[in-house]
């Protein structure tokens, strides 16, 4: 697999939540078994807004040369991926919050944060 095929799927991952968190936050709320409240659902769709401004850099970024500034993006977002995957370990075991979905996230974002920092950690810095 090459770098350009992980952006390329983890921009379409990031593109998929930020338009349900943004359209249809409820969707979301209800999958993780957590009370649909005012609040919920503005910072589902804070989380998609912000969403968006990474799957647009993911996007560029897979195109770009090897760099200094690509090799920190996969870096950073491996590492931030596998924060993701804890957090939801972490919620699974001392909350009510999860359920089987929660594992499908788990396992994606370990499975991108691997990828991430594998191609970041490989990948010539460039000039």
């Amino acid at each position: 697999m090459h770098v350009k095929n992980v952006l390329t799927a983890n921009t379409i991952w990031v593109a998929l939540i930020a338009l349900v968190s943004i359209i249809a936050p409820t969707f979301l709320i209800e999958r993780e078994g957590v009370e649909v409240t005012d609040l919920a659902i503005n910072l589902t769709r804070m989380v998609g807004a912000a969403s968006v401004g990474y799957g647009v850099t993911s996007w560029l970024m897979r195109s770009a040369p090897a760099s200094v500034a690509r090799r920190a993006f996969l870096i950073g977002g491996g590492v931030g991926y596998f924060v993701v995957a804890a957090v939801f370990v972490f919620n699974m075991f001392t909350s009510d919050l999860g359920n089987t979905m929660t594992w499908v996230y788990i396992v994606i974002s370990a499975l991108f944060g691997l990828d991430f920092i594998y191609f970041g950690m490989n990948e010539p810095a460039g000039k």
